[in-house]
């Protein structure tokens, strides 16, 4: 299926905003999340190393990733992009709904035409 110009346009949107946001976390938060799963050009190290780099058990390492993924779920909520994602969405849900209107009229008619 071909993908809607709306979400094309959403995810460069995303794919440029989301970096913005994950340069405004703390040092030690970019470095988890960065090193955890290998992206923004940080290598990707396996858990037991990253314990290692931040003196924490595997499992520290696991709550350390949970709080820093708190910590851009919260910038990401005052961001912009939060504000385009759910406007986009808003516009999505506008339309299907319309579209099932239009559907119950023409049924609707059609019903009464073909009575």
């Amino acid at each position: 299926s071909t993908e809607s110009v709306e979400h094309i346009v959403m995810t460069k949107i995303w794919l440029e905003k989301l970096p913005e946001i994950f340069d405004q976390l703390g040092k030690r938060d970019r470095f988890i999340l960065g090193h955890f799963y290998g992206i923004y050009g940080y290598q990707k190290m396996i858990k037991a190393e990253l314990a290692l780099r931040l003196e924490l058990t595997i499992d520290g390492v696991y709550k350390a990733r949970d709080t820093a993924l708190k910590h851009l779920r919260k910038l990401y909520r005052e961001s912009d992009l939060y504000i385009w994602r759910r406007a986009y969405q808003i516009t999505k849900t506008a339309a299907a709904h319309t579209a099932a209107v239009s559907l119950l009229i023409s049924v609707t008619e059609w019903n009464q035409i073909h009575r």
